[in-house]
């Protein structure tokens, strides 16, 4: 029942990888795409892909995804031996301070990522007039999580970086458990600042698109102002071709949001918000209308509205 759900919107956006839909990836036509493209069947988005400026090619296979509230993020394929270079220029160019990476380099013996950062503090990465130094690095086994700090150093711009990658995530499915994704979660928002976030994996859909998904349904659950994940899906796919790309990953962003729901609301609180949905219409009286408001107050003061 929910792969038909899944298969509904998939047809319905006419967005199953590799169904490119005219203009809107007109892009994907050209020959240059498919030199930078890690899979060809699955094609960039042109209305919101993100244009490289100052050079000769501005392609590079990544588009903006945009919150409610204005958050940005930029969902990308895993950077390949020829585009790494895009892709710090990318980085420079957007100003980005926070880097996911939700996959490893390799997976069952498939090269999924090229290799585009430092891995010790003594042996810099350098990539055209940029230096990025590994300043400082920690790795949580439990959780799978390698939280790495980078000095960014481009001529006379220089900058810190961090890079979170998350090795618990399986390519075309989920992890065992939620707690790594809650854990990103909470760098995210520790780190919450107005630079766009990059997110990617091997492909830039699934893995990617499920993640960016929790953080739009976590972003609306603080700010009470729900849409349906059916519809903030179908508004991934519609910026990103193929967003969400199983049906196991649709559902776990629900399980996701539910653990979190558990982690920050307390029984008392669930307990309100189930009484209130099935008290019947007719007793609506002045006192309820009270604890009505009072109940959302506690809500919303555990999600930390503001």
């Amino acid at each position: 029942m929910l792969g038909a759900a899944v298969d509904t919107m998939t047809t319905a956006e006419g967005n199953a990888p590799g169904k490119a839909q005219d203009l809107r990836v007109a892009w994907a036509s050209m020959i240059l795409e498919q030199t930078f493209s890690r899979y060809n069947d699955i094609q960039c988005i042109d209305e919101t892909r993100v244009i490289l400026r100052e050079h000769s090619s501005d392609y590079i296979h990544a588009n903006w995804m945009t919150t409610p509230k204005g958050k940005k993020f930029i969902c990308t394929q895993g950077p390949m031996p020829n585009t790494i270079s895009d892709f710090w220029r990318m980085i420079l160019q957007e100003d980005c301070r926070t880097i996911i990476m939700l996959c490893c380099l390799k997976e069952d013996k498939k090269q999924k990522c090229a290799k585009y950062y430092p891995s010790k503090a003594s042996k810099p990465f350098l990539i055209d007039n940029t230096v990025v130094q590994l300043i400082k690095r920690n790795w949580s086994e439990d959780l799978g999580i390698m939280t790495s700090v980078w000095n960014v150093k481009h001529r006379e711009r220089e900058f810190e970086l961090r890079h979170i990658q998350y090795k618990k995530w399986p390519d075309h499915s989920v992890p065992k458990d939620s707690l790594g994704v809650l854990e990103l979660h909470k760098i995210m928002e520790e780190n919450s600042d107005d630079h766009p976030v990059v997110i990617h994996c091997s492909a830039g859909i699934g893995r990617t698109c499920t993640l960016t998904g929790i953080e739009m349904l976590l972003e609306q659950l603080r700010t009470l102002n729900f849409q349906s994940s059916t519809t903030i899906v179908k508004s991934m796919r519609r910026a990103r071709l193929g967003a969400v790309q199983k049906a196991i990953q649709y559902l776990f962003m629900h399980v996701a949001v539910l653990e979190w729901l558990c982690q920050v609301l307390d029984p008392e609180s669930i307990l309100n918000i189930n009484e209130r949905h099935h008290r019947p219409a007719a007793i609506t009286g002045a006192d309820q209308v009270q604890k009505r408001k009072s109940d959302d107050n506690t809500v919303a003061s555990k999600l930390h509205v503001g």
